[in-house]
This record gives C-alpha cells, structure tokens and sequence, in this order.
C-alpha cells in the first residue's frame, strides 16, 4: 500500500483565461476519470479558493508529489506560476517552485522532519 503524500498547490496567472482553462482541464474530472485507478493523482482534490487569477487546492497522491504533471502545466499554462507545498506519511516535506517567465525556473527542496516533531504536528501517539 503506498504511503500519502499531501499537497497544498497554489497556481496563479495574469491571464484570467489560462487560469479557467487549467481548471476545466486539469482540476474538473469526469465520473469515468474519478473512478479509474490508473488516474489516481487526479484524485482527492479539495479547492480550497478560487479566483480569476489564483487556485489554491489540495491534493492526495501517491509516495512524492507527481513532478511530472506540475511540470506539464507549466508547458501548458506558460504564464502560470505553481507552488507545491508538501508533506508525506514518511516525515518527508519539501516545497516545489515553478513558472516559465524569460526562462524556466523550478526550485525544489525536501527535508526530513524529526519524528518527535512528526509526531506532535500531526497528532500521532
């Protein structure tokens, strides 16, 4: 069984059109897609805010944040700039920082949290 990883994304964007695109092709899943396994990542997600030029959710995928995918929305949605902020059931967490612009740029960072500090923050005995 694999563990959960909890992703809290924000993507924003000048360009209100991008920003509703992404969402109904990105975000907005059919019944068939929810109920296919093969697509879990596209599982499990929470809008949390949404404007014309912002998306804040939360996402559940497997092991690690799926790097691909926030990847492609940067080809997709040149004008997008993402931020992943995430934690696992493994005491991993990290940040993932991306946007196209002049020039790519993604930064990365994980970290491994102490678990006696895990544990406190996320409630486990």
């Amino acid at each position: 069984m694999p563990n959960e990883c909890y992703n809290h994304i924000t993507i924003s964007s000048p360009n209100t059109d991008e920003i509703i695109e992404l969402y109904e092709k990105e975000l907005v899943k059919t019944k068939e897609q929810e109920e296919d396994d093969n697509l879990y990542y596209y599982k499990n997600i929470t809008i949390q805010k949404q404007t014309k030029k912002i998306i804040i959710f939360n996402q559940t995928t497997r092991w690690h944040p799926d790097y691909d995918w926030l990847e492609g929305l940067l080809i997709k949605y040149p004008n997008c700039w993402i931020k992943n902020v995430w934690h696992d059931e493994d005491a991993l967490e990290g940040i993932w920082i991306g946007n196209t612009g002049d020039e790519d740029n993604i930064i990365m960072s994980q970290w491994v949290i102490p678990f006696e500090v895990y544990k406190d923050i996320y409630g486990l005995k």
